[in-house]
């Protein structure tokens, strides 16, 4: 689905070091975020216009400063965000 509490098709899975959920909805173009204990997404990122947006993301990745890389397979590239 494409409510807050629900995902079309979860492609990658990241926790951090305060077991927050990072989750790639790829068909829905967007990454949610799940703070600990929480079943309510918040997009942090999205198909679109601007920084935050995304082409068909296709994997996702937490540095050690909990800086999030997309790998985006629409727009052939990798995004930085810095941390959230």
């Amino acid at each position: 689905g494409s409510s807050s509490s629900q995902l079309q098709t979860p492609a990658g899975i990241i926790l951090d070091q305060w077991q927050n959920i990072y989750v790639n909805d790829r068909d829905n173009s967007r990454i949610q975020l799940f703070c600990n204990g929480s079943s309510i997404g918040i997009t942090i990122a999205e198909s679109g216009t601007g920084g935050s947006s995304l082409s068909t993301p296709y994997d996702i990745k937490l540095d050690s400063q909990n800086n999030l890389y997309v790998i985006e397979n629409g727009a052939h590239h990798v995004t930085k965000f810095a941390k959230l």
